[in-house]
């Protein structure tokens, strides 16, 4: 390949200015404020050192850095964890996370140096959605760095994603990317009209879909009408208010709504974990007894978030994460999560549970299937805490469930970026699988989300509250949920190809090589 000229060359000491304005972009793009359309254009910088790079190692640390930057200004929140446990797992994921996001980079660069700009930007933007399909599926999935999550701010752009998941939001804004890219290197002027003309057709486009599929489904046929209760108990109470002292500030949440309303709800949420541990299985049973004693007398359902022993001897300190559904006057039901978020394999209980032997840790049991919790003619899907971050788990109830609900506890407390970035998961659940979502937290981001993505109720951040909503429900499947995240499995299997065909090129090109010429001796 031809060196460059002189005037082409970016200048070496830009190059790490260039790469930390892209991860500055990228990262103020994910934060929860009306900055979505950053993302827009936070890859145009990398994509323009992609372009003219000369050292690929240094291309390649300046992309790791440009994620790494991002990922720490968007994603420092976890590390304010209560348990000491998951801040080093997190500072861990933050180094280990943006080195994925440079084989994009480095797999298109073969092919933009041999077939050009067009073919290389083709082979990153499925590389990329190949690297994305790994993060969102699998026990180590670990879905917040997904390009599309930014884009759940700007519902009436987004409405497509019930066909391609989030993986048509990240292609979106990759597309929108290679657009300003173009626009940014394109020397001649019908040239910059056409692409300024292509963007202004994706946007439009996309803003035309949404306006009319938003119109109708607004056009709804039933309600439910449920109470949310956010307890919003600060750290040191949250832990140390055990036994009947929380179920007594639950439950005097929901007697205080239910008095204000002429009509109770048909049921009431509580957030994930609200139930207190029990040492084991008899105490659980007085638990029970409580609570159904509650519904009984209120004639209300309960739906709520609960640790619940797996019945071994007290000593394997076992327990289910789990969505107990209190009926009146009927059996309850359960679910137990399926998911666990994968840095919570212990459950740090000593706070909450002082029966627990401070030398032992309680462990999570996995659940073994997703089904549906019912009461009368209604069927809830259950997505407890990290299951509501996955897709391919929301998508899996649609046909069976009227709406979800998202059970949350965050280990942090006070007012940082991750409430806002968990909503964004709901709203893009919603979307994806045209089902409303109620979320209920401990502290902060309780929520009603209509199908459309558009957030109908927020809660205050740790403040407590309880409040009547009106779910609406709707019928039908989309195409994501009956096919999954078939955009970035295609694009998986087109990344390979292509990275087996490049190098099959490069294997023929060195045997085709023709051998050097023997050296002969000079004569004497």
């Amino acid at each position: 390949m031809k060196a460059m000229p002189e005037k082409t060359k970016p200048e070496a000491s830009l190059s790490p200015l260039l790469a930390l304005l892209g991860g500055v972009t990228l990262g103020l793009s994910y934060l929860p404020l009306p900055l979505f359309w950053l993302a827009w254009a936070a890859l145009v910088p990398m994509l323009v050192l992609w372009d003219r790079v000369e050292a690929v190692p240094r291309f390649l640390a300046e992309v790791y850095t440009a994620f790494l930057m991002a990922y720490a200004l968007a994603f420092f929140w976890p590390m304010l964890h209560v348990y000491s446990e998951a801040p080093a797992a997190v500072f861990a994921g933050l180094l280990l996370v943006p080195l994925a996001w440079t084989l994009p980079f480095a797999a298109s660069l073969p092919y933009r140096r041999r077939y050009g700009r067009g073919a290389g930007f083709a082979v990153l933007v499925a590389c990329y959605l190949a690297v994305e399909l790994v993060f969102e599926h699998g026990p180590v999935a670990f879905p917040w760095p997904v390009l599309g999550l930014p884009q759940a701010g700007a519902a009436p752009l987004i409405q497509f994603a019930e066909f391609t998941g989030t993986a048509g939001l990240t292609l979106w804004v990759l597309l929108l990317n290679g657009l300003f890219f173009a626009l940014f290197t394109a020397r001649r002027r019908p040239r910059r009209l056409l692409v300024a003309f292509s963007f202004v057709l994706l946007v439009g486009a996309s803003f035309a879909f949404g306006h009319w599929r938003r119109g109708h489904l607004a056009r709804t046929a039933r309600y439910v009408t449920v109470g949310l209760v956010q307890p919003a108990l600060d750290a040191t109470a949250w832990t140390h208010q055990y036994g009947s002292a929380r179920l007594v500030h639950l439950t005097t949440l929901s007697d205080s709504l239910i008095a204000a309303m002429n009509a109770p709800p048909v049921f009431m949420i509580w957030p994930e974990m609200a139930l207190p541990p029990a040492p084991n299985v008899a105490r659980q049973d007085f638990v029970d007894a409580q609570l159904q004693a509650w519904v009984d007398r209120r004639e209300v359902a309960l739906l709520t978030g609960a640790l619940l022993p797996d019945g071994a001897p007290d000593a394997a300190r076992r327990f289910f994460d789990s969505a107990v559904l209190y009926r009146p006057h009927a059996p309850r039901q359960r679910y137990d999560q399926v998911h666990p978020t994968p840095s919570q394999a212990i459950v740090p209980l000593e706070e909450q549970a002082p029966w627990l032997d401070g030398r032992r840790r309680a462990r999570f049991v996995k659940g073994t299937d997703q089904h549906i919790l019912s009461f009368d003619d209604l069927r809830i899907g259950v997505l407890l805490d990290f299951e509501g971050l996955l897709g391919d788990y929301a998508r899996r109830y649609p046909r069976r469930a009227d709406f979800l609900v998202m059970l949350t506890r965050y280990g942090w407390w006070g007012r940082v970026p991750g409430y806002g970035q968990h909503l964004h998961h709901a709203r893009l659940r919603a979307i994806e699988t045209r089902r409303s979502v109620a979320q209920v937290a401990l502290s902060g981001g309780t929520a009603l989300i209509a199908p459309d993505g558009s957030v109908a109720y927020r809660s205050r951040a740790g403040a407590p509250a309880a409040r009547l909503a009106a779910v609406p429900l709707y019928d039908g499947v989309t195409l994501y949920a009956r096919f999954g995240n078939w955009l970035g499995l295609a694009a998986a299997a087109l990344s390979l190809l292509l990275t087996g065909w490049i190098s099959l090129v490069g294997l023929l090109h060195l045997l085709r090589r023709p051998a050097a010429p023997p050296l002969r001796a000079e004569a004497a």
